[in-house]
């Protein structure tokens, strides 16, 4: 059976089937077996077999309920025998994610045979066996889910599986909701962090990147990373002291700059990264009394919030939603980019980390509410309506306590622990009186913090250096025009694939309707095409990765319909519109893209 399985796999499902062969299928060290009657049983206990949930009668209600389940998806543990398998293959009106123990799938391959389960309707398929690292699985199933998903466990693996299907299930919504607080992200920025590139480059060129500060290590050196938190509202003082002057750099993150500002504190730095509109408002007090305290701004940062002409003492760092940077500079170093991150206080502890600092201190990093503030006291904002808001989750504090905090504040805190997990060649301190606990980051109150500081070395003034870049323009305006040249032949490409459509579009009108899947095929291969044009895979579709994810997901269930005009109607809609959407976007860079090719031709 096993061999007839094997041919079955390599000529239905040629994917799965080169996933599959790289798997041990033997009968060594099994748990299970298979009785004489088709039923699973433990070598162990012959008595204990699983019979009922392998019974045609289980396998109807099993599949009556994923048909009922008020969901578009459904993710499946444990599939039974060959039989259920197959039920569950025909099933087109969901998207269907099977997850099995790779054990019972081999018994599968070796007992049943899997003719006539079409492998290929299943969206993903995930074996789980000993040391299961689910986060890589489940990040492509991420990839693939539109989120409106619903579970189904066997019953008996409920049982004998417990652990791991808790394990399971709490990893899985962990991604659910990492997934989805992402794609909020990206909805609301994807476009505005390529345009903003493009706006910012002026000032990128203008400025120093922080990260090539020549001649100076900072590895006896202590960075502050002060953050907004109410917390930091105990701090203000110690801060003001002339042993943080004289031998620690404190880095002001994002809205944290207006708690010291109008403490009368002058940070070392500011860090800001946020592409919205509103970070103008985190800045305002920067640029009306303090600009000559280092900016260090993301080359993504909301363009209203940095003008070039301000730019008197500044530094750059490329956020690795910046995609531009590499085609305009031609420098296409990966150790001077910067992860995207939840927090500007992680964006810092990269740059940090790559300075060489050998001390970290957290100050007002509470990652949590306290008495319902999210900010320090003294840090208003025109776009915000109050500091108070409603904690949704609770989680341990410095003092061993519970606090209240957030989704959000929870994924800040993750990251931080991340990076700190990563990079263990340096000492962590968390200063936050009442925030969440930081592991690897132990509490140590100020005070005890400033003796420590004592045999701290600042080796610099970042406010010394000039604002050199090492861009060259001339090197910029010639990669822009090819840029330009790139952009041209991929709006004739998609004039050629919307003239395609238009084709079919009168074959419709005519009655002539496509009788095989193969016209599906070629349809997606034109679109897909077109990813192999730098302009669209660079800038187009990362301005607009959450409705091409969205769009992909959408033709596949199309695809998977029978052939109707009202299917081939709906297919030629949803092209249409995304070359609409194509072109569109290309409007709005291609105008920034003259004005800044305009801008660097006058000062050249």
């Amino acid at each position: 059976m096993l061999y007839k399985n094997y041919e079955y796999l390599k000529k239905n499902a040629p994917n799965f089937y080169n996933l599959v062969r790289t798997f041990d299928i033997s009968d060594k060290g099994k748990v299970f077996d298979i009785d004489d009657d088709g039923r699973f049983q433990f070598i162990d206990n012959p008595n204990m077999k699983l019979s009922s949930y392998f019974e045609k009668y289980q396998n109807d209600l099993i599949i009556e309920h994923i048909r009922n389940v008020n969901a578009s998806e459904v993710l499946v543990v444990g599939v039974g025998n060959a039989a259920l398998l197959k039920r569950l293959s025909q099933i087109q009106e969901k998207k269907i994610h099977i997850v099995e123990f790779f054990e019972v799938f081999g018994l599968l391959m070796n007992k049943f045979s899997f003719s006539g389960v079409q492998f290929n309707r299943f969206s993903t398929i995930t074996f789980m066996q000993e040391n299961f690292d689910f986060s890589s699985v489940l990040a492509n199933l991420m990839r693939s889910s539109n989120f409106d998903i619903d579970f189904f466990f066997l019953p008996q693996y409920k049982r004998l599986y417990d652990s791991e299907i808790r394990e399971f299930y709490a990893a899985f919504v962990n991604a659910i909701n990492s997934k989805k607080a992402q794609v909020r992200t990206n909805l609301a920025f994807e476009k505005r962090w390529i345009i903003n590139a493009i706006k910012n480059f002026e000032s990128v060129a203008k400025t120093r990147n922080i990260l090539d500060i020549p001649n100076v290590n900072f590895n006896r050196s202590t960075a502050f990373i002060v953050s907004a938190g109410p917390s930091l509202n105990y701090e203000l003082e110690n801060l003001k002291s002339e042993v943080v002057k004289d031998n620690a750099y404190v880095f002001a993150m994002g809205s944290a700059n207006k708690a010291l500002l109008n403490a009368g504190i002058r940070p070392d730095a500011i860090f800001s990264y946020d592409p919205s509109t509103k970070n103008a408002n985190v800045l305002d007090l920067y640029h009306e009394t303090a600009r000559d305290v280092p900016l260090v701004f993301s080359s993504t940062i909301g363009n209203e919030s940095i003008k070039s002409t301000e730019l008197e003492n500044a530094y750059h760092f490329i956020l690795s939603q910046d995609t531009l940077y590499k085609h305009f500079t031609g420098i296409s170093d990966k150790t001077i980019i910067i992860n995207d991150s939840p927090s500007v206080a992680v964006i810092a502890l990269q740059i940090i980390l790559k300075l060489g600092f050998d001390k970290i201190v957290f100050v007002g990093q509470n990652l949590a509410l306290l008495d319902g503030k999210n900010y320090a006291d003294n840090i208003v904002h025109k776009h915000l309506k109050g500091n108070t808001i409603k904690g949704n989750l609770t989680v341990e504090d410095v003092h061993g306590d519970l606090v209240e905090t957030t989704d959000s504040l929870l994924r800040m805190k993750e990251n931080i622990e991340l990076y700190i997990k990563h990079n263990p060649g340096a000492v962590y301190i968390n200063t936050t009186k009442n925030g969440a606990k930081i592991e690897g980051a132990p509490y140590k109150p100020m005070d005890e913090v400033l003796e420590i500081l004592k045999q701290s070395v600042k080796k610099i003034e970042l406010s010394d250096y000039e604002g050199r870049s090492s861009v060259e323009k001339d090197k910029v305006l010639k990669n822009i025009e090819k840029l330009l040249k790139i952009r041209d032949k991929f709006l004739e490409d998609v004039a050629k694939k919307e003239k395609s459509l238009k084709t079919l579009e009168g074959d419709l009108k005519e009655g002539k309707i496509p009788q095989d899947n193969k016209y599906v095929t070629r349809l997606y291969e034109d679109f897909r095409s077109l990813d192999k044009n730098v302009y669209l895979k660079d800038f187009l579709a990362v301005m607009l990765r959450t409705y091409l994810s969205i769009f992909r997901a959408e033709v596949f269930a199309i695809n998977r319909e029978q052939e109707s005009k009202e299917k081939y109607t709906t297919l030629l809609n949803k092209y249409n519109t995304i070359y609409t959407y194509y072109k569109a976007y290309d409007k709005d860079m291609h105008k920034e893209l003259l004005k800044l090719k305009l801008k660097l031709e006058e000062e050249a």
